[in-house]
């Protein structure tokens, strides 16, 4: 089994870079970590024909929180908008369409909250409108190994 996380990378982090889980970029993640048995390929592929069907957005932030079990993990609250609504249920859809199970079902399924997580110290900008043009798959156990991620793959959104 293998765990995949959809994430909009603010860094510009290129396909297949590997890194280590405290050296995650800045990021929002548009799709909540789940798991897929097997290849990716017919993922992948799907997650091509989504990326190809949105158009560039931008979001804003909404505050700060504070996530995690022990609510220890500083994030910026992004304000829903229309076109970030659809972008994540195109995605979760896809979930449904293969099977794929959300690796923490109670936040994923109609509780999502939007959010860019603080990392190494590095926040998202304040309320200006954050570009999203792109989103990665990434590999959260690559090589099969806790606490390195890979992303696997960016998906850049068509221009309309």
């Amino acid at each position: 089994m293998r765990n995949r996380l959809v994430v909009v990378s603010f860094l510009g982090q290129s396909p297949n870079t590997k890194f280590r889980a405290d050296q995650w970029p800045l990021h929002m993640t548009l799709l909540p970590p789940f798991i897929i048995n097997g290849s990716a390929d017919t993922l992948l592929s799907a997650l091509r024909e989504v990326a190809s069907s949105l158009a560039p957005f931008s979001v804003e932030t909404a505050g700060d929180a504070l996530f995690g079990p022990n609510k220890d993990v500083p994030v910026s609250l992004i304000k829903p908008n229309q076109k970030l609504e659809e972008a994540h249920k195109k995605l979760a859809e896809l979930v449904t369409h293969y099977g794929l199970k959300y690796e923490h079902p109670s936040i994923s399924e109609g509780n999502y909250k939007f959010h860019i997580t603080t990392q190494r110290g590095e926040k998202a900008p304040g309320v200006a409108e954050i570009p999203i043009y792109s989103f990665s798959l990434v590999d959260r156990q690559a090589d099969g190994t806790m606490g390195l991620k890979q992303v696997l793959e960016t998906f850049i959104f068509k221009e309309k």
